[in-house]
C-alpha cells in the first residue's frame, strides 16, 4: 500500500546532498502543507525538523539545502522528506502525510590497514629456508617437500610427509579400463589381469 501511495504522490521528492522538491498539482502550492525532516540512523529515529519556507509553485521544481549534517558515527542513515496535511480534512487528520521522498545515505566503518612484515628467502645447496615474523619453514630440494615448519620457536612438524603418486596400473586395476602400452599395442584390466593385443575375456 505504502508503494502505491509513492507512485501515486502529487509531490515528488529526490534526496542527494540536498532534496529536490517536484510538485505535480495544478493549482496547489507546497506551502499549503507542513513539511519536515527525519534522519534515521540504522532504523531508529536520530533527528527530527520542522522545515518553513518550502513553497514550490504548482508543476514547478525546486532545490533546497538538507537541514542538518549526516554524522560521522557509523551506520546507515536514511533521510526522509515528508510533507503532511497543516489542517483536519474531511478525509484526513491534521499530520496526515500525503508525499514522502527518502535518501539512504551509508556511513562505512573505517578499516585499519593491516601492517604487512617482511620475510625473507634464502636459497641453499639443497634447502629453500622462508623466515618471517614468528615462523620459519624450510623445504628441501632432494625430498622434494616440507621438512620443517617452525611457529614461536617450536616445530609443527612431527613427522616429515611422504608424497607417493599412485601407479597408473595400480588406480585402473579391475576397473576394465583400456590403457595403452609403452611397448606398442594395447593392455586391458579385467580383475587385476593383463593381457596384450585385444581383449580375450570378450
Amino acid at each position: 500500500m505504502q508503494e502505491v501511495k509513492f507512485c501515486y504522490q502529487n509531490i515528488a521528492i529526490s534526496i542527494d546532498s540536498g532534496f529536490e522538491v517536484w510538485n505535480k498539482n495544478l493549482f496547489t502550492s507546497t506551502d499549503a502543507f507542513d513539511c519536515v525532516a527525519l534522519l534515521h540512523r540504522d532504523g531508529k529515529l536520530y533527528q527530527q525538523q520542522e522545515l518553513t519556507h518550502i513553497d514550490v509553485a504548482p508543476e514547478e521544481r525546486s532545490s533546497f539545502p538538507l537541514p542538518f549534517m549526516v554524522p560521522a558515527l557509523p551506520g546507515e542513515y536514511a533521510v526522509t522528506i515528508s510533507f503532511r496535511l497543516k489542517e483536519d480534512t474531511s478525509w484526513a487528520k491534521k499530520g496526515h502525510e500525503v508525499a514522502f521522498g527518502q535518501g539512504v545515505i551509508a556511513v562505512v566503518r573505517s578499516i585499519p590497514s593491516k601492517k604487512v612484515t617482511p620475510f625473507t628467502v634464502t636459497h641453499g645447496t639443497h634447502n629453500i629456508g622462508v623466515r618471517g615474523e614468528n615462523f620459519d619453514v624450510l623445504f628441501s630440494d632432494l625430498n622434494g617437500g616440507l621438512t620443517s615448519y617452525r611457529y614461536a620457536g617450536k616445530e609443527m612438524i612431527q613427522e616429515i610427509p611422504q608424497w607417493k603418486l599412485a601407479s597408473l596400473y595400480a588406480t585402473a586395476k579391475g576397473i576394465g579400463k583400456e590403457i595403452p602400452s609403452v611397448h606398442g599395442g594395447t593392455m586391458y584390466l579385467r580383475g587385476g589381469s593383463r593381457q596384450r593385443g585385444r581383449d580375450l575375456s570378450l
